[in-house]
């Protein structure tokens, strides 16, 4: 509390008087965080017919993002792997937006027939998991066109109906 109080110029009575617990401020937070991811998701709500190429570019936004602010895409990990994270209202929205898509797509056969839930786990964790692992491993930044092309090049194989 003490670190946060020092970082936003507040005492600890004060942070104290607008979240009464620690869990409080984490639960502000990654609502922020989900507020963030699911602007980031809209166009997807109103992607009407699906197009495999507003999917790849949603993701390369969000991918863009996240490869700049990686504290953040560890935070919105926690969100997705939190089951208390997705309990709520506001933390299953950005979950909906996802599945409803690719139900969407599937149905107009723009993508291939896949478990739904599945496909969103792993697209989700593709997006996010790419920066929390380069942080980790303190990877210097990898080549945003050549990163924009390997996510592209995997969501199309990943998804693109046979031919």
């Amino acid at each position: 509390m003490r670190t946060i109080g020092a970082r936003v110029g507040l005492h600890n009575s004060s942070l104290f008087h607008h979240f009464p617990a620690k869990r409080e401020i984490v639960g502000a937070v990654l609502g922020r965080i989900n507020d963030g991811l699911l602007e980031r998701l809209a166009p997807l709500a109103d992607d009407e017919p699906p197009a495999l190429d507003r999917l790849v570019a949603v993701l390369s936004a969000l991918s863009d993002h996240y490869a700049t602010h990686r504290a953040e895409a560890r935070c919105a990990m926690r969100l997705l792997l939190d089951p208390e994270g997705l309990v709520n209202e506001r933390g299953s929205r950005f979950t909906t937006v996802l599945w409803s898509w690719l139900a969407r797509a599937q149905a107009a056969r723009v993508i291939r027939p896949v478990s739904v839930g599945h496909a969103a786990r792993c697209l989700l964790g593709m997006v996010l998991m790419d920066p929390v692992w380069a942080a980790a491993t303190r990877q210097p930044d990898r080549d945003d066109g050549r990163r924009r092309a390997e996510l592209a090049a995997f969501v199309r194989g990943a998804l693109a109906p046979s031919t």
